[in-house]
């Protein structure tokens, strides 16, 4: 499930963020709850989701706003991310 989640929200973010329009670890547990049925994921999860995501080489900007509230943004989400994602996790799940 770690791998799908990790992609859900490369997704979300690829869909709904960029220079402009950033989103809260909340806003994504909704898309998570809401749209692929996965509930309950702790915000540390997604937290070290989107750690992963940058290293895999994405550009995930955090912006921290009212109430140290951090926001996230994925910029410059070109094709060769999606393939870093999908190629990372093939690669990890075949070797465990």
């Amino acid at each position: 499930m770690d791998h799908e989640r990790i992609i859900y929200i490369y997704d979300y973010l690829s869909r709904y963020t960029d220079e402009n329009h950033d989103v809260s670890i909340s806003q994504i547990q909704e898309h998570l709850a809401n749209a692929c049925n996965l509930t309950r994921v702790k915000n540390v999860t997604i937290r070290r989701d989107l750690d992963r995501l940058t290293a895999m080489g994405n550009h995930i900007v955090k912006h921290n706003r009212e109430h140290n509230t951090a926001y996230y943004a994925l910029i410059d989400n070109g094709f060769s991310g999606v393939i870093t994602v999908y190629w990372t996790m093939i690669i990890n799940h075949a070797l465990h």
